[in-house]
C-alpha cells in the first residue's frame, strides 16, 4: 500500500548546527528571493539531492574556470556574441524550459542566480533603483565571456517578452529592466 500524496508531503522537525556565516548567507539569500528561510533551506536541500547539476547532464563537460578567459580571449567580439547566441542561450533555454515549461522572467532570473551560485560562474545581485531593476553578475572571466554570457541572458529575457538594457564590462555584466516589468510578472 503506497503513501498518499499528503503523507509524502509531511515534514519533520530536526535541529542542526550550522556556522553563523552560513546562516547569515541563507537569510540574505532568502530575503533576496523574497521567500522564507525555511522555504529556501528546503529548496536548496531538494535541489542538492534530487536535481542533477547542469554539468552532470548529458552534453556537458567539465572545464576549469581558469581556462574560460584563456579560451574566450582568443575570440573576436563577433565570435563571443555567436557563443552567447548558440551555446549559452540554447543550453539555458533548454534547462529553463525543462524546469518551468516556458521561458519566463522568473525562470531566467532563477537560472542566472543558480548559475552564479552552483556553477561558480560568479556572484549575482539584484537591486531596484526607482523605475529600474538591475541584475548584476560579477564573474572574473574576462570581457569576451561577459559578452557571451550577457548575449545569452539578453536573448532569454527577450524570449520572455522583455527588452533589457545590457552593459558588459571586463568581469561583469548588468541587466537593466523596468521595475514595473519585474513587479508585475
Amino acid at each position: 500500500m503506497g503513501n498518499s500524496p499528503k503523507q509524502r508531503e509531511q515534514s519533520i522537525s530536526r535541529n542542526f548546527r550550522i556556522p553563523h556565516d552560513v546562516y547569515r548567507a541563507l537569510e540574505d539569500d532568502a530575503a533576496q528571493l523574497r521567500t522564507s528561510l525555511n522555504s529556501r533551506v528546503n529548496q536548496i536541500l531538494y535541489e542538492h539531492y534530487f536535481e542533477p547539476l547542469p554539468q552532470m547532464k548529458e552534453g556537458y563537460m567539465e572545464i576549469a574556470k581558469s581556462m574560460i578567459p584563456v579560451l574566450t580571449s582568443k575570440m573576436t567580439d563577433e565570435e563571443a556574441v555567436r557563443l552567447g547566441q548558440t551555446s549559452t542561450f540554447k543550453s539555458a533555454e533548454a534547462m529553463i524550459t525543462a524546469k518551468h515549461g516556458k521561458i519566463t522572467l522568473e525562470g531566467v532570473l532563477e537560472y542566472l542566480r543558480d548559475s552564479a551560485r552552483r556553477a561558480g560562474v560568479g556572484s549575482y545581485s539584484e537591486a531596484e533603483n526607482g523605475e529600474k531593476y538591475i541584475v548584476t553578475i560579477t564573474h572574473g572571466l574576462g570581457r569576451k565571456a561577459s559578452l557571451a554570457l550577457s548575449t545569452g541572458a539578453e536573448l532569454l529575457l527577450q524570449k520572455a517578452g522583455l527588452r533589457p538594457k545590457i552593459t558588459d564590462l571586463e568581469n561583469m555584466y548588468a541587466i537593466e529592466l523596468r521595475s514595473q516589468d519585474v513587479i508585475t510578472t
